[in-house]
């Protein structure tokens, strides 16, 4: 699902400007979702669909 307000956040890089982290990545692409809002799905998230 796709969060209502939600946003893709600070953008890949390795200048993070902290010397306790390295590098700030997006773990997979924007806007792939992980869950749903039907309920009856086994991959139902209540997160869905706020």
């Amino acid at each position: 699902c796709n969060v209502l307000g939600a946003g893709f956040g600070t953008q890949p890089t390795t200048n993070t400007g902290s010397s306790l982290i390295d590098s700030i990545v997006w773990v997979k692409p924007g806007g792939e979702c992980d869950g749903t809002s039907n309920t009856s799905s086994p991959r139902y998230d209540a997160h869905c669909g706020l």
